[in-house]
């Protein structure tokens, strides 16, 4: 019988606290968590595999960015954008 394969989560996060926090919350719900802790390590992880969703905004690069990075190369990957700091939404 074949081992089904777990969700691939690539985190990048530079803060060991949210990072510690999110690995242990995404192994209790049974994902693969492989991390990064700065944008360059990060996209060279995602040049080397697969992965089924990318968790937050690499420090020392922004938004608009890591968009233009991803989206060319890695459209179909899922991606979740968290930032710390105000993007100015009001409403």
């Amino acid at each position: 019988m074949e081992k089904e394969q777990k969700t691939r989560i690539l985190v990048i996060e530079d803060d060991p606290d949210v990072l510690a926090m999110l690995i242990k919350h995404l192994e209790y719900l049974d994902y693969a968590v492989i991390t990064a802790t700065d944008g360059m390590e990060g996209l060279k992880q995602l040049q080397s595999a697969e992965y089924d969703l990318v968790i937050n905004i690499p420090p020392g690069m922004t938004k608009s960015t890591l968009t233009s990075i991803l989206l060319p190369t890695w459209c179909w990957t899922r991606c979740l954008l968290l930032a710390g700091e105000s993007i100015g939404v009001t409403g």
